[in-house]
């Protein structure tokens, strides 16, 4: 990952030597922004590219294993951040077009701190999501951990 960090912006990104560039650019870990006219073309070469930053989805065989790959979602590339409130969004593509996201958010309870001084009361939460191709709006896609594990089983038959 030698572009890890790096913020690459490439123009005439849709096709041909720009496609490539920002493939590779974004294999080596750099975030990449994708300029073109060709709008569609553009958002299916940035998917592409993070497609092929993500780890390899292997064969899942049981629910077990399904769990910890729902749990190494740290693993995954990041979708996107919100300073202000502490979130990290993490995208996985899925085979079938659909991706599962992951938000990571910390929680500050004061009541916690009052029961147990010096201790530390933050709290990392993450809530799940599942992207069906088509989806509009990322607040209606929220779901659990159990269709997570379904959706990975249907994947994969």
């Amino acid at each position: 990952m030698r572009l890890e960090g790096k913020t690459a912006i490439i123009t005439g990104a849709a096709n041909g030597i720009g496609a490539e560039i920002s493939r590779l650019y974004a294999q080596e870990g750099a975030k990449v922004v994708l300029a073109d006219l060709a709008l569609e073309k553009a958002q299916e070469v940035a998917r592409k590219d993070e497609i092929a930053a993500q780890p390899e989805f292997v064969r899942l065989r049981n629910n077990e294993q399904r769990k910890a790959f729902l749990k190494d979602y740290r693993s995954w590339p990041v979708w996107f951040t919100v300073p202000q409130a502490e979130e990290t969004y993490y995208r996985y593509w899925l085979p079938d077009g659909s991706a599962i996201v992951m938000c990571e958010y910390k929680q500050y309870n004061a009541w916690w701190t009052n029961k147990y001084i010096g201790k530390d009361p933050e709290t990392t939460y993450a809530a799940e999501y599942l992207l069906e191709p088509g989806y509009h709006h990322l607040h209606d896609c929220r779901t659990n951990e159990t269709a997570l594990i379904r959706k990975l089983m249907e994947v994969q038959k």
